[in-house]
């Protein structure tokens, strides 16, 4: 994948009439990065890929030379190398890599972010992916999964509720019931409490009206 990556980029490169040291310094990137990534020897990382093509006006599948038939065979090696492990840094590293192929799977992501809820180190990468996906994800099913795993590994009150004051109309998910699953998730008993009577007196309060 990365010899395909390569090839295509020093292609689109000399189209252009590009030096590399000229695409280095548009891109704000060093040359040493973009011989790397045309011999074979280093892999954009996920935030790179959509940039590199988004340059040439490109797809991210076009700069890697992914076909749809292609696509679905890579999408399933690494399934297969998912099942076959059950260590979360591993599976980690493995939807790392999926990622920065295929950077508009929000399965993938989702997937990703289930697994850093069980790696207290990937906190601020959480967070980080978590605002990506909120903001650019059309899917409303990967959003919330996203958002839910998220609210139930932050430690920080005040951060998790920035996250639920942000997304909670923008997605149809009131607040409240966002702050019942979180609360829920994390067995905090007594602030689950006081959302339950919340929800139920305004239920009750809907019915009168």
């Amino acid at each position: 994948m990365a010899i395909e990556l390569g090839n295509n980029l020093k292609k689109l490169r000399k189209e252009r009439n590009l030096t590399q040291d000229e695409l280095a310094e548009k891109l704000s990137i060093s040359v040493k990065a973009i011989s790397r990534y045309e011999t074979g020897t280093a892999y954009p990382d996920i935030e790179m890929l959509p940039v590199l093509a988004g340059f040439f006006g490109v797809t991210v599948d076009n700069l890697l030379g992914i076909s749809g038939e292609a696509k679905e065979r890579r999408r399933e090696e690494y399934a297969e190398q998912l099942r076959a492990e059950t260590d979360r840094s591993k599976r980690l590293a493995i939807l790392r890599k999926q990622h920065a192929e295929f950077p508009e799977s929000w399965d993938v992501v989702n997937d990703m972010v289930y697994e850093m809820t069980f790696l207290p180190d990937c906190l601020d990468e959480m967070r980080s992916i978590v605002d990506n996906a909120l903001e650019n994800c059309p899917e409303g099913i990967w959003r919330e999964n996203i958002l839910m795993f998220y609210l139930k590994s932050e430690p920080d009150e005040r951060i998790a509720e920035a996250y639920v004051d942000r997304y909670a109309s923008k997605y149809d998910m009131r607040k409240p019931e966002l702050l019942r699953l979180r609360y829920t998730a994390r067995n905090e008993t007594d602030k689950l409490e006081s959302i339950r009577q919340y929800l139920g007196l305004n239920s009750i309060q809907k019915c009168l009206n």
